[in-house]
């Protein structure tokens, strides 16, 4: 597959981006350094980021300390689970937004976040 990265649809999802994370903060966890590292360096979300970490224990720190807007993480955590972590998350701050990227994106792993969360298979959108 070839990735033009200068194409309209990307310029779009940049701009929406940006308007998105306007004025917000943001932590993100995710086990994969190199995944961290470049996700980190997207211009939109380079400027909200406050802090980032690849473990469980250091995300929930950097939530408490940071208070962010949003949360980024992984499911897969060098130490942790990112589903854990957002759970977590939630305890320490009810207001953070989640999104977590799914590795090993499931039916199981899917249907996990309902059970953790206590919600509605119907609250989980695809």
């Amino acid at each position: 597959m070839e990735f033009d990265h200068h194409s309209e649809a990307l310029k779009t999802a940049r701009r929406k981006c940006r308007e998105a994370l306007a004025g917000k903060t943001s932590v993100a966890c995710m086990g994969d350094r190199l995944a961290l590292n470049s996700f980190c360096l997207v211009k939109p979300i380079y400027d909200s980021i406050a802090a980032a970490s690849t473990t469980q224990a250091e995300g929930i720190k950097a939530i408490g300390k940071h208070r962010p807007d949003i949360l980024f993480t992984s499911d897969d955590l060098e130490q942790g689970y990112g589903i854990d972590l957002v759970k977590e998350a939630k305890l320490v701050s009810t207001e953070i937004k989640a999104l977590i990227f799914l590795r090993r994106e499931t039916k199981e792993v899917v249907k996990e976040f309902p059970s953790r969360f206590n919600l509605p298979v119907s609250a989980i959108s695809r």
